[in-house]
């Protein structure tokens, strides 16, 4: 019983520590980055593929 007295009193302060953590954390990070790279893909060349094959059908 005692223990959840101590948690109730010390909770409040578990949860403002970890939520200054996660905001710290996330503020270094920019998803401005990651979508850059992802929207400028590099172009593959026209020599790179294959020989086009054209298959008879069979009656």
């Amino acid at each position: 019983m005692g223990i959840v007295y101590l948690f109730r009193w010390i909770s409040p302060y578990l949860v403002t520590l970890l939520f200054n953590r996660l905001t710290k954390k996330m503020g270094d990070h920019n998803p401005n980055n990651f979508t850059n790279e992802k929207q400028n893909p590099p172009k593959k060349k026209q020599q790179e593929m294959g020989e086009y094959i054209d298959y008879e059908e069979i009656d």
